[in-house]
């Protein structure tokens, strides 16, 4: 095998080991969505069975950063959201939320 083939397949190796350290392990922005629209679908669901109306609706999500808790398996992340619901009228702003994985993938925290 020549010398400039083995160099090339080295090469392409380059962008996966970048990618698999990518995130420190932390969860993404849409893991993070999904985890709080899991957590939106629960509460909407037992308002409907109370007869309830408005339901909560996430309007925006944007993950700013994440860093992992000392000593647990839980990332304290700074994220914005805007949400609209019973007595939240897009409500919103930048906040700590905390997620941890599970068996399901990423899970809200309280």
């Amino acid at each position: 095998m020549s010398s400039i083939l083995k160099y090339s397949r080295a090469l392409a190796l380059v962008p996966l080991l970048m990618m698999a350290g990518c995130g420190n392990g932390e969860p993404g922005e849409d893991d993070m969505r999904h985890a709080i629209q899991t957590q939106f679908d629960k509460a909407n669901e037992a308002t409907r069975s109370a007869g309830g109306g408005k339901q909560i609706v996430l309007r925006e999500f944007k993950k700013l950063s994440c860093a992992k808790v000392n000593g647990s398996a839980v990332f304290a992340c700074t994220v914005t959201l805007r949400v609209d619901g019973p007595w939240l009228n897009n409500a919103g702003g930048t906040t700590e939320m905390k997620f941890t994985r599970a068996d399901s993938g990423w899970v809200f925290v309280q």
